[in-house]
């Protein structure tokens, strides 16, 4: 900006503020520029055109500003207001307020109160379900244990018992057997003894006898080994 400042008078201002400068340019020399205006500034609750905070509505043109400027540089601004105080941005609760929280929760413990009953219902009724399925649970091992133990000791005795016959029919026979080759030898030596004496009568009788006897044993071997498989 120029050094030289320039009086203005009510003309001027006037001009200024209307947007048209017959004398003083932007930069403030004589230019006889008239497509002067004042630049746009929007009109603020906290600063003005110097930056400062006045809390209040008022913006100063820039050619008022210039106008003070020129006429009275050595007087300071008493336009801005001095600044207020910033509020704090967290109020206190009102008494009001902390009465309504309060009722609120209130109310809370009312409708849970009254509501008790059905939580308790449901939470009894839920420890009986747990103590049903814990007893199902316990009946249910408990069984299998009983069902293996009878499978088990069936099986045993089914074994032992299967064992045993086959060991007695296997002893009977056996011992049938031994009998019946002893019989048949002894009959074959009488024979041939009998047969050497010429004594054909008593060989048949002998013969017979023999035969009838291993046929008693064998069958009556039998029997008791059929019996005791029954």
């Amino acid at each position: 900006m120029s050094s030289a400042k320039k009086k203005l008078n009510v003309k001027d201002v006037l001009d200024i503020i209307s947007g048209w400068d017959s004398d003083i340019g932007e930069d403030g020399d004589s230019d006889g520029d008239d497509n002067y205006k004042p630049p746009e500034h929007p009109d603020s609750s906290d600063t003005d055109e110097n930056g400062d905070s006045d809390s209040n509505d008022s913006f100063i043109p820039v050619a008022v500003q210039y106008l003070h400027n020129s006429n009275a540089a050595s007087t300071p601004s008493t336009s801005a207001s001095q600044p207020q105080p910033s509020t704090p941005r967290g109020k206190p609760q009102s008494s009001g307020q902390a009465k309504k929280a309060k009722t609120n929760l209130q109310l809370e413990e009312v409708s849970c109160n009254s509501s008790s009953s059905s939580c308790s219902s449901s939470s009894s009724s839920s420890s009986k379900v747990k103590v049903v399925v814990v007893v199902v649970v316990v009946v249910v091992v408990v069984v299998v244990i009983v069902v293996i133990a009878v499978a088990t000791e069936v099986v045993v005795v089914l074994v032992v018992v299967v064992v045993v016959v086959v060991v007695e029919v296997v002893v009977e026979v056996v011992l049938v057997v031994v009998v019946v080759v002893v019989v048949a030898a002894a009959l074959v030596l009488v024979v041939v003894a009998l047969v050497v004496a010429k004594a054909l009568v008593v060989v048949v009788v002998v013969v017979v006898v023999v035969v009838v006897v291993v046929v008693v044993i064998v069958v009556a071997a039998a029997t008791a080994a059929f019996v005791e498989v029954i």
